[in-house]
């Protein structure tokens, strides 16, 4: 299934820089856009990774190569050269990017991921309720401040019985002085 945007222009040529791709993958929405030798442009959009255009001609060498050269910084560029590939992080008036240029065998690849700027809410990320209690303590989770040493260990259990509301230690964890049979000695 391939997305449909009203704002893409009919393409029917490589465009001249990579902020032409990225700014058509801004406006989209996508998280992620793949400019390699030999393939189309493709975006990751909802989870999946597909061509931008359906109809777009496949990307040369040539061509990754010069949007390569003419957004990399020289010391990218050096390090691309020695190494093969380069990871680094590219901004222009759209986003923030984590990028990585690694060279393949018929040519350039260029991926570039979008840094959200926009830390999103617990509602928007469709957490339980309950979660934003968690931003309330000011001091960590435990309610009972301790100076035993296995103090952590009723952080841990208080936190996984909160998330998962369950009244027993049966995440994994165990209890150095009361084994898995924690709530019977705490009275939970």
């Amino acid at each position: 299934m391939i997305a449909k945007s009203p704002d893409l222009p009919v393409k029917s040529q490589s465009l001249r820089h990579v902020d032409d791709y990225l700014e058509v993958g801004q406006k989209a929405g996508a998280s992620d856009i793949h400019l390699a030798a030999n393939a189309q442009p493709r975006w990751r959009l909802h989870g999946c990774l597909e061509p931008i255009w359906p109809d777009a001609p496949l990307l040369t060498a040539e061509e990754t190569t010069a949007l390569a050269e003419a957004f990399m910084p020289s010391v990218y560029k050096n390090e691309l050269h020695t190494r093969g590939d380069s990871d680094f992080a590219y901004q222009n008036e759209f986003a923030r990017y984590r990028t990585s240029v690694v060279r393949q065998r018929l040519g350039l690849e260029l991926v570039f991921r979008v840094i959200n700027t926009h830390v999103r809410t617990i509602d928007e990320l469709g957490l339980p309720e309950r979660l934003k209690l968690l931003t309330r303590y000011q001091n960590g989770l435990s309610r009972y401040p301790t100076r035993d040493i296995h103090s952590h260990r009723l952080v841990r259990h208080s936190a996984a019985r909160f998330t998962s509301g369950r009244s027993r230690c049966d995440h994994g964890w165990r209890n150095a002085r009361f084994g898995n049979d924690f709530t019977r000695h705490h009275g939970r």
